[in-house]
Order: C-alpha cells, then sequence, then structure tokens
C-alpha cells in the first residue's frame, strides 16, 4: 500500500471518494428501507463506515437512515439525536412517504447509483 501512494499521489483522494461513494449507496439503501418498513441486511449494517452520518445530513436523509437503524437495532449517539428532533410522526403520510421516494430516486439518479 505504502509504495502505491509513493507511485500514486491521488491514491488517498481516490480511496476517500470510493468511500464515500460506497456511503452514498448505503444511505439510499437504508432510506429505502425505512420508507418500506424493511428491516436493513445484517451484512449491509457490518459494513457501514464513519462517512455515512455525514453524506445523510448532506442529503437530507439522516431521519430515514436513523429509523433504518434502529429497526435493525443499531444505535449511533448521533442518528438517534436526529431522529429524536424529528417527531415521533415521521413517514405517517403517504403523500410524504411517495415525496421522499421520489427524492431518494432523484438523489440516485443524481449519483449515477
Amino acid at each position: 500500500m505504502i509504495s502505491k501512494i509513493n507511485e500514486d499521489p491521488d491514491f488517498l483522494i481516490t480511496c476517500a471518494a470510493n468511500e464515500i461513494r460506497k456511503s452514498e449507496a448505503d444511505m439510499i439503501i437504508l432510506a429505502l428501507c425505512a420508507l418500506n418498513g424493511v428491516i436493513p441486511d445484517k451484512g449491509l449494517l457490518e459494513d457501514l463506515d464513519a462517512n455515512l452520518f455525514g453524506v445523510c445530513q448532506k442529503h437530507g436523509l439522516t431521519v430515514c437512515v436513523a429509523c433504518a437503524l434502529e429497526s435493525a437495532g443499531v444505535h449511533d449517539g448521533n442518528f438517534e439525536k436526529v431522529k429524536k428532533t424529528a417527531g415521533k410522526y415521521l413517514f405517517e403520510s403517504e403523500k410524504e412517504r411517495k415525496r421522499l421516494e421520489k427524492y431518494i430516486i432523484s438523489i440516485r439518479k443524481k449519483l449515477k447509483l
């Protein structure tokens, strides 16, 4: 790995970009799980990284992902705090659920995932 860094100065930038890209994909999957009432797969949950929270904040899907994580029994203080402030009636309205689903699909297209 060290030789790769010496050969390619952009190697670390590429690695970081790939991690962000994975977090974006994880965010979309988790948000759709929350909207559809599906408990996320344990394999996905075991491979989450620290970038997920920041990516969710950037795209405004932190509460959706927090709900998915909570449904799977994953506890993360950052996500729990955001969910607590969002209120307990999230996703109760079918109109709101459809709006969020369209938004998630638009993010997916924009990110080419």
